[in-house]
Parts: structure tokens; C-alpha cells; sequence
């Protein structure tokens, strides 16, 4: 078996915590890595979804790591998945869709990204949500060791 962790990196775009509104994450630099891909990551349903009462995951790209992002709507950008012409990639809108985590790569050009949560409806309960980037293939490797950051 080989050891993949001294060969991706992963930082948080959006911290996982109770969301009761949308949030864009923090855009991530993605130089010195030639892979990326960005995990939404769902805990329990705080409340009841469905197709009134639900949040989507988009990605966001950007030449500038703190404005100039624009929803990645191409999907010959993204690999394992779709996005819409908005950039969303999942709907999380039953019951079923929570507890889940989901992933999509990116293959364009942008140096930043981040990830980007939506929520529709009434969520005064909240659900525990977080996006986090992982960046793999690292030009120069291994990676740091994150453990002791």
C-alpha cells in the first residue's frame, strides 16, 4: 500500500461549522499543484429538505486570491461531476442528500478557488457544512506536513 498524504495538500475554503445561511468560502491558491479538487462535506440535516428548504454547493474560480471570482459554469473546468450555468455542482434537498460528502475536480486555468454554499429556504437549525480544497500533485513534493502546521 502506498501513502498518498506527503502528496496532496488540504486547506479549508470554508470552515465546516452549523450554517444557517450561504457563505463563500476562502479562495485557496492553487500554484505548485497540478490537481485540485474541492470536497463539500454535509453533517446531520438540522432541519427537514426538500425542494423548498435546501442549499447547493457551487465552485468559484479567480486570477486574484481575494476578488474577481466568478462561478465555474464550463464543464469541460470540472472532472467527476457537472455544474449548472450558476457553477452548482450538488443540491442538497432530501433527506438522504445530508450526512454526505461530495466532490468535484477542477481543470481550468485560475489560480484561486474556492468553494461556495447556497442555502434556499427557512435553516434557523442549521446544518454542519465545510468545503475544503485538496491540491494533489505536488511540481515540487513531498508536501509539508500538515499535522504540525
Amino acid at each position: 500500500m502506498k501513502d498518498l498524504a506527503q502528496n496532496v495538500k488540504v486547506d479549508h475554503s470554508l470552515s465546516a461549522v452549523v450554517r444557517t445561511a450561504s457563505a463563500n468560502g476562502t479562495g485557496i491558491d492553487t500554484q505548485g499543484f497540478q490537481s485540485v479538487t474541492l470536497v463539500a462535506d454535509v453533517g446531520a440535516a438540522g432541519i427537514t429538505l426538500n425542494g423548498t428548504n435546501k442549499f447547493s454547493f457551487s465552485l468559484e474560480d479567480s486570477d486574484a486570491p481575494a476578488s474577481g471570482f466568478a462561478a465555474v459554469t464550463n464543464n469541460t473546468l470540472v472532472t467527476g461531476g457537472t455544474v449548472d450555468g450558476s457553477g452548482i455542482f450538488q443540491v442538497v434537498d432530501a433527506p438522504a442528500h445530508a450526512a454526505q460528502a461530495y466532490k468535484l475536480g477542477y481543470v481550468g486555468g485560475k489560480r484561486y478557488v474556492r468553494g461556495v454554499v447556497t442555502h434556499a429556504g427557512t435553516h434557523s437549525t442549521g446544518t454542519i457544512v465545510g468545503l475544503s480544497v485538496v491540491l494533489g500533485d505536488p511540481i515540487s513534493g513531498p508536501t509539508a506536513n500538515q499535522a504540525n502546521d
